[in-house]
């Protein structure tokens, strides 16, 4: 919280520079049409609210209220940290679209209990009684301990997210990200616990706001520098098929060395948008299929416009099926006039090996091996 007006020139200038990465993140976003830098823009539109909330309250209180000493006891001060807590659990949320389809709902309950505490507790110190001023400095009250535990806690599972996304990246590139978000978000983790101390056991002071500054800036880093890094995640995938709406075959790519498989893509492909239109049908859904999930094995689907995309994968992830999503709406927008053609010559697609290291940015290039196929291999009716 901005105390002194070095505080408050320390943080104008933070507010700038997030006001600046906020804009590049949301040109990138449209630019790109990366949907899922949604996250990021808006991390970063929470953390300049945040700002600019702080030098709010510094203005009230200062020059409004000429609380003059007491400034620090302001019983508003710590509402600034509202949007920062929003911020910090889109930032968990984030690492659970990572790590998995749907939030662990062990880890969901842990944080969303933690931060609807912090919540109460800062309300009822709020409202407590109408003075404008507390009898206790905010360190010493338990709103500010819960909020130091919420945040250690959802930035300790950022942490191991992007730890494992570092072990399991091909790309050396993607692999030195991750492992820089991942020291960035353990350095926040051990500030956050030196805090606690701070609340609990009266540790000398530290300035909290350079971690969280240094956090920020490593993600901004990444984020607007290669925007396609939005879709690294710690799964391997092993095959990648395109067919267009008819379930016709157009493109496959495998992507690891190791899977073995007997049957071509092109009838793998056919097979499973057969089961997925005959479940949809049966099922009265006017939804698409979207997952089929094997014990060791998982099946993403994305429906576009003109064209289907399946991926074979170790664990369906909510960001593994944006970046499909993402790959199937370039793929339509490079081939948008072969699409509508119907050929047996499938070779017209092989620039699409591009578009695949793209919006899987952790595979390595030799590890993405086009399939390739005999004109007279399928059978399409001309």
């Amino acid at each position: 919280m901005a105390e002194t007006i070095a505080d408050v020139y320390i943080k104008s200038g933070q507010i700038i520079l997030i006001g600046i990465i906020f804009l590049i993140l949301l040109r990138r976003r449209y630019k790109y049409r990366i949907k899922s830098l949604n996250w990021m823009v808006s991390i970063f539109a929470l953390a300049f609210i945040q700002g600019i909330v702080e030098l709010v309250i510094y203005y009230i209180k200062i020059n409004i209220l000429e609380l003059g000493e007491q400034a620090d006891q302001f019983r508003f001060n710590e509402y600034h940290s509202i949007p920062y807590s929003i911020a910090i659990f889109m930032i968990y949320l984030f690492a659970e679209a990572i790590n998995g389809h749907k939030p662990n709902l062990f880890r969901f309950t842990i944080i969303i209990s933690l931060w609807a505490s912090y919540l109460t507790l800062l309300f009822r110190d709020t409202f407590v009684d109408y003075a404008l001023i507390f009898d206790t400095a905010a360190s010493a009250r338990l709103s500010k301990t819960v909020f130091d535990i919420f945040t250690v806690t959802a930035m300790f599972f950022t942490c191991i997210v992007f730890f494992r996304a570092y072990r399991s990246s091909k790309n050396v590139k993607n692999s030195r990200g991750a492992l820089l978000i991942f020291i960035s978000t353990l350095t926040y983790v051990l500030a956050g616990l030196y805090e606690l101390g701070e609340d609990i056991f009266a540790f000398p002071p530290i300035y909290g706001a350079i971690t969280f500054s240094v956090t920020f800036i490593v993600l901004a880093y990444m984020y607007t520098r290669y925007p396609y890094f939005v879709f690294t995640v710690p799964s391997t995938i092993y095959r990648l098929m395109v067919s267009s709406e008819h379930g016709i075959y157009l493109y496959s790519v495998d992507m690891d060395k190791e899977d073995e498989h007997e049957n071509p893509d092109e009838l793998l492909s056919t097979a499973i948008n057969s089961i997925a239109k005959f479940v949809e049908e049966e099922t009265g859904s006017e939804k698409y299929l979207r997952f089929i999930s094997l014990i060791d094995r998982a099946i993403v689907i994305y429906r576009g416009e003109s064209v289907s995309g399946i991926m074979i994968t170790d664990n369906s992830t909510r960001i593994l099926y944006q970046a499909l999503s993402q790959f199937i709406d370039e793929f339509e927008n490079a081939f948008k006039s072969e699409i509508g053609v119907f050929s047996a010559d499938i070779s017209r697609f092989d620039p699409s090996k591009n578009l695949v290291l793209r919006c899987f940015p952790y595979i390595e290039s030799e590890d993405v091996i086009e399939l390739t196929y005999k004109q007279d291999s399928l059978l399409i009716n001309k």
